[in-house]
């Protein structure tokens, strides 16, 4: 395996791999990173000349072993460990290789204002060495801290699942986080004002409540909260409405046909706020936003 180091920056991080002698670069992949095609993924950028050296800048971010000194609640906990396999999942669609991942606490990144995990993948052809994810999910609840203010029932059920899990299967890990996200996790009112938050589907009158601080919207039924079936534009993580505080925000999660507030298209990766009564457009999926 390359030589990986890493320096601290006034904002973030930033990580060099330094490629061993039989490694290259997978040009495809990198391509794939370069342009976003995967959400949760920091971007890596390569020496052009000799291609023996690979960046990845990690700003705004902290390091998720000190976001984990921090207590959880179920739902963040859960909302965490979906994460990681939406990323999984991202990464099998691509045909990439998830054991590129850096699937280490100290080499996984959160932003410090929406809380979403960044992730970093080494685009490298034959890596000598690799990391198997399941151990790591398997560990990763001893590292965490929990609100003791919460039953904390779920963190034993976590763990006696993924020590009898044999073998362990990503995809059964997968229906079992699921299940756990549907499970008693307490929902959010609107904001701290105790409104209602919700959106108004312009094609079918729906109401859409929005009661989670990271709430998707997109086609794919296993990673989105509000699935829509009925329109073939709409990506499978379209987009996120995230609540911070008393303020919501919506984010673009680099979709094929983009996001528009108000007639503006919104840069992808990026969050902007979301105002009640604003008009918001998934490819050509029109919505109200209301507090109320």
């Amino acid at each position: 395996m390359g030589i990986i180091t890493a320096d601290s920056t006034s904002d973030g991080y930033v990580l060099f791999y330094k490629l061993a002698k039989n490694e290259e670069v997978n040009v495809r992949e990198l391509d794939i990173i370069t342009r976003g095609e995967i959400q949760h993924l920091l971007h890596v950028g390569a020496n052009i000349k000799k291609r023996r050296l690979l960046v990845c800048a990690a700003d705004g971010c902290m390091t998720l072993e000190k976001y984990l000194e921090t207590p959880l609640s179920r739902g963040a906990f859960f909302r965490m460990i979906s994460q990681m396999l939406d990323l999984v999942d991202s990464c099998k669609d691509k045909i990439m290789h998830i054991e590129n991942i850096e699937f280490k606490i100290g080499r996984i990144f959160v932003d410090v204002e929406t809380r979403r995990l960044r992730f970093i993948y080494w685009p490298v052809v034959n890596p000598q060495a690799k990391v198997d994810i399941a151990p790591f999910l398997k560990n990763i609840v001893f590292a965490a801290t929990f609100l003791h203010t919460e039953n904390t029932e779920y963190v034993y059920k976590y763990i006696h699942y993924v020590n009898n899990a044999d073998p362990f299967s990503i995809t059964a890990f997968g229906r079992f986080i699921r299940e756990q996200l549907g499970c008693d996790i307490p929902r959010m009112s609107g904001d701290a004002r105790n409104g209602t938050a919700y959106l108004l589907r312009t094609k079918t009158g729906e109401r859409v409540m929005v009661d989670k601080p990271f709430f998707r919207i997109g086609a794919h039924r296993n990673s989105a909260d509000y699935v829509i079936f009925d329109n073939e534009t709409i990506s499978r993580r379209h987009a996120d409405i995230v609540i911070v505080g008393e303020r919501f925000y919506v984010v673009d999660n680099t979709s094929t046909n983009g996001t528009t507030l108000n007639g503006a298209a919104l840069i992808p990766e990026r969050k902007t706020e979301l105002l009640s009564g604003a008009e918001l457009m998934l490819s050509d999926e029109s919505f109200t936003f209301i507090v109320e």
